[in-house]
């Protein structure tokens, strides 16, 4: 693998193999193998998410050397740490983009929205189709009233809030209801609000009229006060009797709608609660994965490092053999290259003495005076 290759980002090196030439960087060839439909699904996430019976018992770590051997035959070199890696690196970015915008599970379809979505997620619309499978991290949750309607947490949240303006709307419609006014002599008075009136029993025919006031106290006609028409009396008295049982009435409704009321603040607060452990969770999972990917990739370089300080090692160990080796050639050589001088040295004394010495024996010397010759330049030389 080249220096280049190594330092190369995923979207920026370009498949310059002769026999395809496809200009695809090695993201988008990982995206095309995450992709890839044969008509049944993704059988390629499936198989690396594990639930495919096709794994051949290999795990991601294996998965990902076949990926990274593909990315090979394109001329791009990654390994299967680093294919591994950036994978999940796909999977959080898109986990975070869906948590945030995404709460139906439906997809992103705004303009507006998606500007932001694909500065986090840049490749956002080529892997929705495969990580796009996943439940909303915002479930929608079911209410316990009579209805079983289904609510989302927006829904469920403007409700909570929206409860003290609807009863205090609820108390004021109560308010306006029309109340009985009293007729003739009667001295009957009944506040304006169901919650102030006292219920006092209906008086009998020919009863003097009773006073409803917060004291319950009962005074008698006065003597000055003139009675009514024997023939006036029944209408009176169911009119005062309408009033108590329209009281309790709207009284029961009222305390019926509250305990409604509390149940569905009680669903909405478990609801929220449960939507915001499942966010944590998600959350929590997505940190997990970016720490994994973080440890992996560290793990990676330190072993890479490691290598490297070897390989330089064991070249310089090499570099200093060879000086050595040299440096003892040279010396063995010199060596060899004085011996030879010295060898020719004594060839051409020993050339000079026994034509001195033949010289000799042509002059008439002895022979034993031209060996003495011999023995004593030799010994000189």
């Amino acid at each position: 693998m080249d220096e280049g290759a190594k330092t190369q980002h995923w979207h920026k090196d370009v498949c310059v193999e002769s026999r395809c030439r496809c200009g695809k960087s090695s993201v988008a060839l990982l995206i095309d193998w995450l992709t890839a439909d044969a008509g049944d699904g993704f059988l390629n996430y499936t198989r690396w998410k594990g639930g495919s019976k096709k794994k051949d018992g290999k795990n991601k770590i294996g998965i990902a050397g076949e990926i990274s051997s593909i990315l090979a035959e394109h001329g791009l070199h990654r390994t299967d740490k680093s294919v591994k890696a950036k994978i999940e690196e796909l999977k959080t970015k898109y986990r975070k983009v869906s948590d945030k915008y995404d709460r139906t599970g439906s997809g992103i379809k705004e303009e507006a929205i998606l500007d932001d979505v694909l500065k986090i997620c840049s490749h956002y619309n080529e892997i929705k189709c495969v990580f796009g499978g996943r439940p909303s991290a915002r479930p929608v949750l079911c209410s316990s009233n009579e209805d079983d309607t289904q609510v989302t947490m927006e829904t469920l949240s403007s409700l909570a809030f929206d409860d003290d303006d609807s009863t205090c709307n609820e108390e004021s419609d109560e308010d306006d209801v029309p109340q009985d006014e009293p007729q003739g002599d009667e001295d009957v008075s009944l506040p304006a609000s169901p919650r102030h009136r006292t219920l006092t029993p209906s008086r009998y025919e020919g009863s003097p009229p009773r006073s409803t006031h917060s004291s319950s106290v009962i005074t008698p006609t006065p003597k000055s006060s003139k009675r009514k028409e024997p023939s006036e009396a029944p209408d009176s008295v169911s009119k005062n009797s309408q009033a108590p049982n329209l009281a309790s009435k709207q009284q029961t409704k009222k305390l019926k709608l509250t305990s409604e009321r509390k149940k569905i603040i009680v669903t909405v607060s478990e609801g929220m609660l449960k939507g915001i452990k499942e966010q944590s969770a998600v959350t929590k999972d997505a940190v997990e994965r970016k720490f994994e990917s973080r440890s992996a990739e560290l793990e990676y370089k330190k072993l890479k490092d490691k290598c490297e300080l070897e390989i330089k090692k064991s070249d310089l160990e090499i570099k200093n053999a060879e000086l050595e080796y040299k440096k003892s050639k040279d010396k063995d050589e010199l060596g060899i290259k004085k011996s030879d001088m010295i060898a020719k040295q004594r060839s051409l004394c020993h050339a000079e003495i026994m034509q001195e010495a033949e010289l000799m024996h042509k002059l008439g010397f002895t022979k034993e005076e031209v060996m003495d010759f011999i023995r004593s330049h030799h010994h000189d030389r």
